[in-house]
């Protein structure tokens, strides 16, 4: 992804938070799935693909426990759960 390709997809997300905090959703903690690849790079020191990232993203998103939220931690979690079911070390 280029920088301007980037810069546009922030713009895209803040208009979309700004869409959703007009209509009483709370936004301030939002996640992607490059903080989940670049937690994963620090964890193991290797790079995962986009859609494997959305697979973790996907399971945290079903799995999370509200009195919980999602944090880096909760990330690391999800991270080795994913790689214990993939078989993957």
């Amino acid at each position: 992804m280029t920088d301007l390709e980037r810069e546009h997809d922030y713009a895209l997300i803040a208009r979309a938070k700004a869409v959703l905090r007009a209509n009483g959703v709370l936004t301030d903690a939002t996640w992607n799935i490059a903080d989940i690849q670049h937690r994963f790079n620090e964890m193991k020191g290797s790079t995962i693909t986009d859609d494997q990232a959305w697979e973790i993203a996907s399971l945290m998103e079903r799995e999370h426990d509200a009195n919980i939220g999602i944090s880096w931690e909760v990330i690391d979690i999800w991270v080795d759960y994913w790689l214990e079911e993939n078989e993957i070390n």
